[in-house]
């Protein structure tokens, strides 16, 4: 049996595969099979095309009066504010939350637990929560060699732009010397993506997935022994369903060497039993694909872009005005004062009008307060639009405010992440369950599993959860004294206190460390014993009254 590949290709420079619209649009549908959507996907590509010109800022980019040398060029929107990027930076950040510690680890961590009884008895076993941890083990580490954190940031940015991002889980046998769990996520740009999913009130159940993108002619040439020159590009298809799997270049099934055998990934068999792709939408309102924040304030950010400029000009005409000249006999000299300062000279009066040379400029348009505020106007309506605050710029508006106070003030924000975390954490858990079910399937194929017996029921004795982190940073202070009053009132164990106060996964060796302080500070206060035969440690005895007289 052949495995899934999920390393016979490389995805090179993004912008690079990034295909015209018009050939993105006219995909040819030889270069793709039968089942491929080619109404959905131009639909698709379309909206992707609007958001990323959005996001780089071309659609700031356009020209109002164009020059021979590009230059020149006078910008329709020449200030360039782009908070539709802006925008998505700070929500990725509160997103993934404020982190207390950097570590190697992924942002958002997976954590697993033993189903609780119907009855509401806790009949977890030894074995159950040891399993529970290793099942947690599992998923994070595959989340970690996967280069997890950065993966996960760059997700949470694209995806408040292009309303979604998509997840692979590949089984990559070949690195079984480097890999204690040979299973990787990749992160897959969601204009490369396309679903089938089973029904509109399951969108997590897909029943097929293709991922389609172009690579340079000279690899799919090297690659794959495509036909295409080396200026050319070509069209890879990668074509998962539960039962089957198939990889195309301009739609010629691919063949390459595996194990000793030449492949040809032509409906090669899933071993799996389920596509290995996980969807998360930013916003889900009534479909499959996230609702992108492009298209509540595209609007704003031109405008603003538009009035802001209009300020700019009002203020460059009122200090750069023109000049005009009447009843000029001849063109204005310069001379030379005795102070050795310069004058311009404009000649004498006309001896005909007896009009005086003059040169003057006209005083532009005072503008109403109401108007230079309008920008100001715009910037608070675009915070209101983009569920944001202020205060996630760093602005308390001049006073001291508690950090109760600018937490509150960030609630829009906050409000609007939790709707986020909704979708992020149905997507991880099912990214989480299909790490464990793979690795249940191929735990004979991985060593580090030997030991543990995954049950193929897993799902239903066990819970998968994540663990997020605060959405905006937290007094130090106020953590301190709340964990030391929960270990004080024995609210909680001193595990749960040095995770958050040390943000290690150490804590087994932080316990051993402790006890061995605890002890040897036992043993500085311990008092000596009385030996009764070391005469240094004898004491003299008070002699007893007896009515002698000394």
């Amino acid at each position: 049996m052949f495995y899934p590949t999920g390393g016979l290709y490389t995805i090179q420079d993004i912008t690079e595969q990034r295909a015209p619209i018009m050939e993105v649009l006219a995909l040819k549908s030889e270069y793709v099979p039968d089942t491929f959507n080619m109404l959905l996907w131009q639909e698709q590509a379309a909206r992707y095309l609007k958001y990323w010109n959005w996001f780089n800022g071309t659609e700031l980019s356009a020209v109002r009066i164009k020059s021979k040398d590009p230059k020149k060029d006078i910008l329709k929107y020449p200030l360039g504010i782009n908070t539709i990027r802006n925008f998505a930076r700070k929500h990725a950040s509160v997103l993934l939350g404020e982190e207390m510690n950097d570590s190697p680890q992924p942002l958002v961590m997976t954590v697993c637990s033993p189903k609780p009884r119907l009855d509401g008895e806790d009949s977890s076993s030894e074995e159950d929560k040891k399993l529970s941890r290793t099942l947690q083990n599992v998923v994070n580490t595959v989340w970690t060699d996967s280069r997890g954190r950065a993966m996960q940031m760059e997700a949470a940015t694209l995806s408040q732009v292009l309303g979604g991002y998509a997840f692979q889980i590949n089984w990559v046998p070949w690195r079984k010397n480097e890999l204690q769990i040979p299973i990787t996520v990749k992160g897959i740009m969601p204009d490369f993506f396309l679903p089938v999913w089973a029904t509109s009130d399951d969108y997590w159940d897909l029943l097929e997935a293709f991922v389609i993108y172009r690579i340079p002619g000279t690899v799919a040439k090297q690659k794959y022994g495509s036909a295409m020159g080396p200026m050319g590009w070509s069209t890879y298809c990668e074509h998962w369903t539960k039962e089957t799997y198939s990889i195309m270049v301009d739609g010629k099934f691919v063949t390459s060497s595996f194990s000793g055998k030449m492949v040809t990934y032509n409906k090669i068999e899933n071993p799996f039993k389920f596509v290995p792709f996980v969807y998360i939408p930013h916003l889900r309102e009534g479909g499959f694909f996230g609702h992108s924040h492009v298209e509540d304030i595209e609007g704003l950010t031109r405008e603003l872009n538009a009035r802001s400029a209009d300020i700019g000009d009002s203020i460059r005409e009122t200090v750069h005005r023109e000049r005009f000249a009447r009843d000029l006999p001849e063109l204005p000299t310069l001379v030379e004062l005795p102070t050795g300062r310069t004058a311009v000279d404009l000649g004498s009066a006309n001896p005909v009008t007896k009009a005086s040379p003059d040169i003057f400029s006209l005083d532009p348009p005072t503008l109403p307060q109401g108007l230079t505020d309008f920008p100001e106007f715009l910037w608070r309506q675009l915070l209101r639009e983009g569920h944001m605050s202020s205060i996630a710029f760093g602005e308390d508006e001049g006073s001291q405010r508690s950090a109760l106070t600018l937490a509150f003030r960030m609630w829009p924000l906050t409000a609007h992440i939790r709707a986020e975390r909704t979708n992020w954490t149905d997507g991880l858990n099912e990214i989480a369950r299909k790490i464990v079910k793979m690795a249940q399937i191929k735990q004979a194929d991985i060593p580090a599993l030997q030991s543990v017996k995954v049950p193929e029921d897993f799902q239903a004795r066990f819970n998968l959860s994540q663990d997020w982190k605060p959405m905006i940073p937290r007094d130090r202070e106020q953590i301190v004294n709340e964990t030391v009053l929960r270990n004080q009132a024995d609210l909680q164990p001193p595990q749960d206190a040095i995770k958050i106060l040390d943000g290690s996964e150490f804590v087994d060796e932080k316990m051993t460390q402790i006890r061995e302080w605890m002890e040897f500070k036992a043993k500085l206060n311990q008092k000596p014993e009385v030996s009764e035969t070391d005469p240094k440690t004898l004491v003299a005895e008070p002699i007893a009254a007896s009515g002698v007289e000394e």
